[in-house]
């Protein structure tokens, strides 16, 4: 199963405070890595994730779907249970490929 954007009723659910004034949930965004393309694809909400959003981290990461699908951050620090951190995979790998057309900007866009 690839996973896609989700509805906007399920983006609004991540971002309603709990009884505490705290979001119990939070999104998951990032950049689809559309290897049959060669390209990294817009970012966009990927998956509500339980749980507060832990901040931003200032480091670029890229997860792995069970299906293998890659999804790229620049700044999530975590990513939803069954993703895996594929960031140091050693090349070549489908992260390695995806955090190559990051550095490479709007040459690795599939938008540009």
């Amino acid at each position: 199963m690839r996973w896609r954007a989700l509805p906007l009723l399920a983006l609004a659910l991540a971002v309603l405070p709990a009884c505490d004034g705290k979001a119990r949930l939070h999104t998951f965004n990032a950049l689809f890595w559309n290897a049959s393309e060669g390209c990294l694809e817009s970012e966009a909400v990927v998956d509500v994730i339980d749980g507060s959003d832990p901040g931003q981290c200032p480091r670029t990461q890229c997860w792995v779907t069970p299906a293998g699908d890659a999804y790229v951050t620049t700044d999530a620090c975590d990513a939803p249970l069954d993703f895996r951190d594929g960031t140091h995979d050693p090349a070549p790998s489908i992260c390695a490929d995806a955090l190559e057309a990051l550095a490479a900007g709007d040459d690795g866009r599939c938008d540009a």
